[in-house]
């Protein structure tokens, strides 16, 4: 031991996971022929074993996995599980460690009316049980993926999949989460649970009226831990969300089911992108709306703020990327794990082990049309003549820091950094000049991307 130092004040380095894009398509159907998911398009169904030998060679044994309900389901209450047996006994023969998403954004179309049928809660616990049964090597599981982001997207409030009751798809995702965890973890007291949720921060600008600063004021004391509180139980009579659910048409008495009747204990899987630093403002037509904050506080900031109002839950990033090039993404990814070691987060996903396809508004776009993937992978997707559109894997600089991360040969300090471009600088320049000081002392960094 003679002649090493050791700093024991150094922040322990998150290890990695990786996380698989799976939301399905809206429009593919109309485009396809046939119902995809994002997998599908990325060809990663024909190419599991491929990818999971990429995933293997980055030292990520962690992974986010969807249960693939609408390809599993043969009608209500009833599943062939045939087709991804194949993909779960890889995962489990590689001693690799699934959560699977049982719900990922959108309910199978056999299920008439999706989150706000009555008994869609019954429906997503059948699915739980008979999956459990299927593959009990996995003791992992996140119920439904992003459910109050999830509940937004399918109300008569964003209306960006549907146009239903935001109280009804909410209180159903609340419940089916409740009651599907107590019965998983009463079948199997080994199993864990990760709820995954954007990490929001809400800012105002200057000249905010007093109506943006009250939306505001909500959204940071308990907009973005509503489906929290709710899910253990924390909401009373008292509590602003339970004025929030009724005064939009719930029941008293079903909010309240919930003190009676809380989901099973959960890790917190914070979702960061530059898209969830916002500043709120109202435009020229008079409507309250946002962009993202170009001069945003620090990452660690908002974890540390989401520590205090959930001081009990245990908090991970669920997901992170960013859109831009390679050397986008490295840079992207030493400032996520320079923040998550601050704040002393154990475990960083990256959203996905491959270029994606875009799936804005829900549906496929220019990235489908013009053949090109969403870059936002470790490894990225390319065209390839023999075998069609989105089919090559191609290692990268990005991919091979990972693996050397991943792999324990390099630590956050070792990765270089690069000139900002595209997405990072919405959400790095203005954070740079006051708060990156460190960075800018070493000869890696601002150098010229190529």
């Amino acid at each position: 031991m003679e002649g090493k130092t050791f700093n024991i004040f150094k922040p322990k380095q998150p290890r990695l996971a990786v996380g698989h894009e799976c939301t399905p398509i809206s429009n593919a159907e109309r485009i396809c022929g046939s119902p995809r998911d994002v997998l599908d398009v990325t060809r990663h169904y024909e190419r599991f074993e491929y990818d999971f030998d990429l995933q293997e060679e980055l030292g990520i044994y962690e992974l986010r996995y969807p249960a693939c309900w609408d390809k599993v389901l043969v009608a209500p209450y009833r599943y062939d599980f045939e087709n991804i047996a194949p993909i779960m006994e890889s995962m489990r023969r590689r001693g690799f460690i699934p959560t699977i998403d049982l719900c990922h954004h959108k309910v199978p179309k056999k299920i008439e009316n999706g989150f706000a049928n009555p008994e869609f809660p019954n429906h997503l616990l059948d699915f739980a049980l008979a999956f459990q049964a299927a593959f009990p090597f996995v003791e992992r599981y996140t119920i439904i993926n992003e459910p109050a982001v999830t509940a937004l997207f399918h109300s008569d409030e964003c209306g960006l999949w549907a146009q239903y009751k935001w109280t009804d798809v909410f209180l159903n995702m609340a419940e089916a989460i409740s009651i599907v965890s107590r019965a998983l973890k009463k079948r199997n007291p080994r199993i864990r649970f990760f709820q995954p949720e954007p990490i929001d921060h809400d800012a105002v600008t200057e000249n905010a009226d007093e109506e943006v600063l009250a939306h505001v004021k909500f959204l940071r004391e308990h907009g973005r831990f509503g489906m929290d509180n709710l899910l253990r139980g924390k909401i009373d009579e008292a509590h602003p969300f339970f004025e929030r659910l009724v005064e939009r048409g719930a029941t008293a008495e079903r909010v309240l089911w919930f003190q009676t009747n809380p989901a099973e204990t959960y890790q917190k899987d914070l979702d960061f992108y530059v898209h969830c630093f916002k500043v709120w403002f109202r435009n020229r037509r008079g409507q309250m709306t946002h962009k993202i904050n170009p001069n945003p506080p620090s990452l660690s900031a908002v974890i540390a703020d989401y520590k205090s109002h959930l001081p009990d839950v245990q908090m991970s990033i669920g997901e992170t990327n960013v859109r831009g090039t390679v050397r986008d993404r490295i840079t992207f990814f030493k400032w996520v794990l320079e923040q998550c070691a601050a704040s002393g987060i154990e475990r960083v996903s990256w959203w996905g082990l491959t270029d994606a396809v875009l799936w804005g508004n829900g549906n496929l776009t220019r990235f489908w049309r013009t053949q090109k993937a969403d870059p936002v992978g470790i490894y990225t997707l390319n065209d390839d003549a023999k075998h069609g559109s989105l089919w090559t894997r191609q290692s990268n600089e990005f991919s091979e820091i990972v693996k050397a991360y991943g792999n324990g040969l390099i630590s956050i300090e070792d990765i270089p950094a690069y000139e900002f471009s595209g997405e990072l600088k919405t959400v790095l320049n203005g954070y740079a000049k006051n708060h990156m000081k460190h960075w800018q002392n070493r000869k890696k960094v601002y150098v010229q991307a190529t």
